[in-house]
């Protein structure tokens, strides 16, 4: 319910927000046309005005219209528009008789000195409208003013025609504005909430499938693939949490499990005199519950990157030997011999517990997946500032299908589980800021070659 609110806000949201662009640009443009519409007649008017104060100077200078010398002889044309001549004394020599007997303007209202064109507005009686005049000089030397003017009553009625549809024109524009913007946010959205939809079943059924490429090709196509990638890794996390819980209780139950069957043995029907050999089992049992759990943690801090370190400058031959001789009663017992080759003396900087646990735990892997009479071989040498530690067995080697995985706590191939030691060592090599890698020696056989940098300025 939450996501769906969240699709209906953004739906709002992208409807709010074109309805607030599509309004506004209506109304600036409201506003620009408004003003060039108002221009443009003004202009034509003012056009159609110089035409007739070009026809009546020309009338005048050919003597095609008769001037009084006074009001007495005063000639009205039978014209319906407003034209007038007059002196400087506010004589009207000649008017039509839509402009009347009257000056339109006084001399007061005109300028003082008139020596080209005019345009004045000025209010007649029976018209709520202004009217629009020109004015002109006859000659240059006379002081005679011609007067033309009309009515802007067409042109307010215009206007205020173009005012009503304007606004009824944007209303409309943003109303079917607001409804595509909603119909095209219900289209974008559709596939969004069909990949929520499929999501949410997943989620319930914790199922493996992935999401349906929406087949747009852009930006959503992109975010499924993403999703798709988030939801393989953490598939991949579930199983190796599962495979991590399930291996590490079979490891846990095992000695736990020996233990109280020595324990139901020993107070049933062991005598006495085998106390002695009970605890020594115990103590053995103890011992690998003991090196389960330091694993388990080693493993913890290891994906946190904060296994404690403490380093010293040390021997890497005598660390590399003291190791086989604690796993030498380990290798008699399987009959495996421990073969060490140290190409060159090796000093580094290391925690040489640390060191002593890679090699250990490598060389019993190595141990374990050896044949009686087989050998493990360990070398030591250096190159470019890194010290070597090679570990080779002549067993079956790594399965090529889980040389990848190896590394992973409790990794399974048939018969073969790796436990935790490899997991162990790859965490401890990361915290001396080396590297390991796992592969099947070209003779047969596992081959693990550790690198450690003998001395680096960025050492732990």
């Amino acid at each position: 319910m939450k996501v769906v609110k969240t699709n209906l806000s953004m739906r709002m949201r992208i409807v709010f927000s074109v309805t607030a662009i599509t309004t506004f640009i209506v109304i600036i443009s409201s506003i620009g046309f408004d003003a060039y519409l108002g221009s443009a007649t003004r202009a034509t008017l003012e056009r159609s005005l110089r035409g007739r104060m070009e026809r009546l100077q020309i009338a005048t200078n050919q003597h095609l219209i008769h001037l009084a010398s006074s009001s007495s002889s005063l000639v009205l044309e039978p014209d319906q528009s407003l034209s007038q001549i007059v002196t400087s004394n506010d004589q009207v020599i000649y008017s039509t008789i839509a402009a009347g007997s009257r000056p339109i303007l006084a001399r007061s209202q005109l300028p003082v000195k008139i020596d080209g064109e005019r345009y004045l507005s000025t209010v007649r009686p029976g018209s709520s409208n202004p009217f629009l005049l020109y004015l002109k000089p006859i000659s240059s030397s006379s002081d005679e003013i011609a007067i033309v003017g009309s009515s802007t009553d067409k042109v307010v009625d215009t206007l205020d025609v173009a005012k009503d549809i304007l606004i009824i024109g944007g209303i409309c524009a943003v109303i079917f504005a607001s409804l595509g913007a909603g119909l095209l946010a219900s289209v974008v959205l559709k596939p969004v909430e069909r990949m929520r939809r499929q999501a949410q079943d997943l989620s319930n059924d914790h199922s493996p499938e992935r999401l349906d490429d929406p087949g747009t090709g852009d930006e959503l196509a992109a975010l499924a693939d993403t999703l798709n990638s988030f939801l393989i890794k953490i598939e991949e996390a579930s199983q190796i949490q599962r495979r991590f819980i399930a291996s590490a209780s079979h490891e846990l139950r095992t000695p736990l499990a020996g233990m109280r069957a020595e324990l139901d043995s020993r107070w049933s029907e062991s005598p006495e005199s085998e106390s002695e050999v009970l605890l020594d089992r115990i103590d053995k049992r103890v011992d690998r519950l003991i090196y389960i759990t330091e694993g388990l943690l080693k493993v913890a801090q290891g994906q946190n990157s904060v296994i404690p370190l403490e380093l010293s400058w040390c021997d890497l031959e005598q660390v590399v030997s003291t190791s086989l001789l604690s796993l030498s009663h380990y290798s008699k017992a399987a009959q495996v011999a421990l073969v060490l080759d140290v190409k060159e003396a090796v000093t580094c900087l290391a925690d040489s517990l640390r060191i002593s646990e890679i090699v250990e735990n490598l060389t019993a892997n190595a141990i374990r997946h050896s044949k009686p009479g087989d050998a493990v071989e360990i070398s030591l040498s250096s190159e470019g500032g890194n010290a070597i530690i090679g570990i080779r067995d002549h067993g079956e080697g790594f399965d090529p299908a889980l040389v990848d995985q190896v590394f992973e706590p409790f990794v399974s191939s048939g018969s073969t589980n790796f436990g935790l030691g490899l997991s162990v060592v790859k965490y401890l090599v990361l915290a001396h800021r080396g590297s390991v890698t796992v592969g099947n020696h070209q003779d047969g056989g596992a081959h693990v070659v550790v690198n450690l940098p003998i001395s680096s300025a960025d050492s732990p």
